[in-house]
């Protein structure tokens, strides 16, 4: 469903960032080892991906250009997703993963029912307002996306209509004609349908008095991204919004 990022993924490969981060600050050996390379070897220790991700931050802090910061911002995020796919679950309570989780607890959440490690949104949203007017907002925003958020919503249509607000609703604010925003969008119904499809469960059935409040206000926030953005398939998404709201009067 993903679509090829814009301007051939930010220029191909961000002009040649791996050389230029080889060159100012090499990695740890192999030191010319291309980034994108690097950041898809599922069996690199997880020194290795430390050392790396220290690497991209020291690049990251020193950047004085905001195109080429917001390139290695967005470079930066996808080494700690990598990094912290290394994290066992009980990382936080043995190292060297604990120390490196305590100096980094405002990026790192844990996510219990998938029993790994991610990013945490707030932090994610934080890192591409700061990068908004570059090139690499659009691409960290479907990345908030595809991180998600941790936890799961069983059944309960507030949780779900919550999550889709707090990741393709902020997409779709953000990047209302995004190239993603079709994609978001597809997610919002997909998501809404299945809370639909399980209101036939008398357990899971949405309560008046108790969850409708929180539900109406992610479904209104949810129709009003949808509305303002260009996705062509926006229209399927608010037949579904609006077939959940009519549960709550």
């Amino acid at each position: 469903m993903s679509r090829l990022r814009p301007a051939a993924f930010l220029l191909g490969g961000l002009l040649g960032l791996s050389a230029m981060l080889s060159a100012a600050s090499p990695l740890q050996p192999p030191s010319m080892e291309p980034i994108e390379r690097l950041l898809e070897d599922v069996a690199a220790p997880f020194a290795r991906r430390a050392a790396a991700v220290r690497q991209l931050e020291t690049a990251l802090a020193s950047e004085t250009d905001a195109e080429r910061a917001g390139a290695l911002a967005l470079l930066h995020l996808r080494a700690l997703r990598w990094l912290l796919a290394s994290v066992p679950m009980d990382g936080s309570r043995r190292e060297p993963y604990r120390s490196w989780l305590t100096a980094h607890e405002a990026l790192a959440v844990y996510n219990e029912p998938g029993g790994q490690w991610i990013l945490s949104a707030d932090w994610l949203w934080s890192v591409h307002d700061r990068h908004r007017a570059t090139a690499a907002a659009e691409p960290i925003a479907w990345l908030a996306i595809e991180n998600g958020l941790p936890g799961e919503c069983e059944g309960y249509a507030p949780c779900y209509a919550f999550t889709l607000d707090r990741l393709s609703g902020e997409y779709l604010r953000r990047h209302p004609d995004g190239p993603h925003a079709a994609d978001a969008a597809d997610r919002i119904r997909a998501v809404l349908d299945e809370a639909l499809r399980l209101q036939a469960d008398p357990e899971l059935r949405i309560d008046v008095s108790q969850d409708c409040a929180d539900l109406v206000k992610s479904l209104d926030a949810l129709r009003s991204a949808l509305i303002a953005s260009t996705a062509e398939t926006r229209g399927a998404a608010l037949a579904s919004v609006d077939a959940l709201r009519t549960f709550c009067p």
